[in-house]
């Protein structure tokens, strides 16, 4: 549902974006031209093939957390290598500050790529925006497509 609410967000402000679920098969879907950004949603569950695909086109990587990402996976023995891997990888975004505290707790040296996207609009006025930092080693994208996992 999440997934589907930002591609229509970005689509209805004319950004290309195709959706490519886990059970799709391999890890590049088959046609596809290089997106300008690879957006993984759970670092959890499409970090790894998202990381994959956003290396094998040469694209930066957003990841956006939620709060099964950092209660279940971001300090668990088992989950935690994958998940803190595809961090170090990714812009993070997540929907409230108190994921990215846990991250930044977790992972110190990722705190200048995250950045809390509200999920939902609130009828209080919104601090001052601070100017998103720019993906490292990677130039801005020169159109408007991007992909979306």
């Amino acid at each position: 549902m999440t997934v589907g609410r930002i591609a229509r967000v970005l689509g209805a402000r004319g950004v290309d974006v195709r959706v490519w679920h886990e059970g799709d098969g391999a890890v590049a879907p088959a046609g596809l031209e290089r997106p300008d950004v690879v957006h993984a949603f759970h670092a959890s569950h499409a970090g790894p093939r998202g990381r994959a695909l956003a290396r094998a086109y040469g694209a930066p990587l957003v990841v956006t957390l939620t709060g099964t990402d950092v209660s279940n996976h971001l300090n668990d023995p088992v989950t935690a290598p994958i998940v803190h891997e595809v961090l170090r990888a990714a812009m993070v975004t997540a929907f409230h500050e108190s994921i990215t505290a846990a991250v930044r707790s977790a992972l110190p040296e990722i705190a200048a790529r995250l950045v809390v996207v509200p999920q939902r609009p609130t009828s209080r006025p919104s601090p001052p925006r601070r100017r998103l930092p720019r993906f490292p080693a990677i130039p801005a994208p020169s159109s408007r497509r991007a992909s979306a996992r």
